[in-house]
């Protein structure tokens, strides 16, 4: 295992962390409550000699990448307006389900480091763009004790060297990008994003496990507490999952068989490991944090 030092930081300054020690050389942003800070924290250490990384502003927060290039977008969650709000619901993450980007979300500031370094892994192995996503306000902001690699080069070892099977700017073999579709081509393109996906699915596993060997922390694609023997579940993403543990001890306490269920990985969707986790429930509870207005549900309940 390698050697780790401890942070205290918010989601936010971790992820700005993760970040510059991942080594990137781009970085398109906007700046945004509850994520401004992330840009804050590089654009210091860029003043201060740490980073290189080259920042673009973006002109809107609804930017969008539509072609498959391996990138790592952190997504501090919060409601979509109108009215005018930046509380942190789930309202805009879900808007993503469709895109067609892994996401991984973290409930917890040490997460958030674990999953952009593990982010870009899987992104460049299966050659999607992947979304590390934490609670507005409740992650980004709130101050933990998390552990991080003292080296920059643990990362990047991790990582590996770049693979890209197609440079953009290598003149002597041109390419299109971003290019127009016709119907046959277009279905070939979707089905080949839904194999990448599969791809995803199966390579998360072993991503965690490695990922576990190196820092100590090794991850599923559910957590779950108390739940070996509970007969009600309650079923949730981000940090909340940490302030209902105190519940269901609570219930515990009572004796009622409760425990809770989270998943921290949206997409592709972990059916498999919710499942085993929730096999003994006789009921669950499916705690949305926003609403898919005409389909009586929220989209994690719906899922």
């Amino acid at each position: 295992m390698e050697k780790q030092i401890i942070e205290y930081a918010g989601g936010n300054e971790i992820a700005a962390i993760a970040i510059k020690q991942i080594g990137y050389d781009l970085m398109g942003y906007y700046p945004i409550t509850p994520s401004t800070q992330i840009a804050e924290n590089l654009d210091e250490m860029r003043a201060r000699g740490e980073t290189d990384l080259i920042m673009i502003a973006a002109e809107g927060e609804h930017s969008a990448a539509g072609t498959r290039y391996p990138m790592v977008m952190n997504v501090a969650c919060r409601t979509v307006s109108g009215p005018l709000s930046i509380k942190g619901d789930h309202s805009d993450i879900m808007f993503l389900l469709n895109a067609g980007w892994p996401i991984l979300f973290a409930h917890t500031v040490q997460q958030v480091y674990d999953f952009n370094i593990i982010a870009l892994r899987l992104a460049e192995q299966v050659r999607l763009p992947v979304v590390v996503a934490y609670d507005g306000f409740f992650t980004s902001h709130q101050k933990r004790r998390c552990l991080r690699f003292e080296k920059d080069e643990t990362v990047r070892q991790f990582i590996g060297p770049k693979k890209e099977p197609n440079p953009f700017l290598d003149l002597s073999n041109p390419i299109t990008v971003g290019s127009y579709m016709n119907e046959p081509d277009l279905i070939n393109n979707r089905y080949q994003l839904h194999l990448a996906m599969q791809q995803a699915d199966e390579l998360l596993p072993k991503l965690f496990e490695e990922y576990g060997a190196l820092s100590g922390r090794e991850y599923g694609k559910a957590e779950a507490y108390c739940c070996e023997d509970a007969q009600e579940l309650l079923v949730l993403l981000g940090s909340s999952y940490e302030t209902a543990k105190e519940g269901v001890d609570s219930l515990r306490r009572q004796g009622r068989k409760a425990g809770i269920v989270t998943l921290n990985v949206l997409r592709p969707f972990p059916e498999k490991a919710l499942y085993e986790r929730c096999r003994t429930a006789k009921s669950l509870l499916v705690a949305d944090r926003q609403d898919s207005y005409g389909a009586w549900g929220g989209n994690l309940s719906l899922e």
